[in-house]
């Protein structure tokens, strides 16, 4: 009956509970601070029959998620705000559709994916203003040595389908 104390429920001892936020907690070595959830959630992005498009400015989580099915997604990673560890993990499917990621200048690149019956591959495409502007400024830009590259680490598979990753 509620309300209602017999011999069983004396006989629990009582239990100390702590706040979520404990002082003692949150400072010891090893423990995770507030800012180590910011980007845990990934990115998804899916087309069936149908297209979608991420291009221009925009922060991409370091997890995204591809699926493309009789369709076509295009993520544009050239003027994106990339995450602070510089590495962008992206899991691609595409099932009879196209997913194509355009990377951004200097990126380092790595593929590992199982194509059936469709392609998986790894395209330069350089535009002919770079080409131009390489020829008359002696060559192209060399990155900062200070300054890791960004990698974009692409695995997954394609059925009837393709998935390609574009550098310019």
């Amino acid at each position: 009956m509620p309300g209602r104390t017999d011999d069983t429920t004396r006989s629990v001892p009582e239990v100390e509970v702590r706040p979520p936020h404990d002082e003692s907690v949150a400072h010891a070595p090893g423990a995770l601070e507030d800012d180590d959830f910011e980007d845990v959630e990934p990115q998804s992005f899916f087309a069936f029959m149908s297209g979608v498009k991420r291009q221009g400015r925009w922060e991409p989580a370091e997890h995204i998620d591809v699926t493309s099915i009789m369709g076509e997604v295009t993520l544009d990673f050239e003027q994106a705000w990339l995450p602070a560890s510089g590495v962008i993990e992206i899991r691609a499917t595409a099932i009879m559709g196209s997913i194509t990621i355009v990377a951004p200048a200097g990126a380092d690149i790595e593929m590992e994916g199982l194509p059936l019956l469709g392609s998986f591959e790894q395209k330069s495409k350089r535009r002919a203003r770079d080409v131009l502007r390489d020829w008359v400024t002696g060559g192209p830009e060399e990155p900062s040595p200070d300054e890791e590259p960004p990698l974009i680490r692409v695995t997954g598979f394609a059925l009837c389908g393709s998935v390609d990753v574009q550098t310019r």
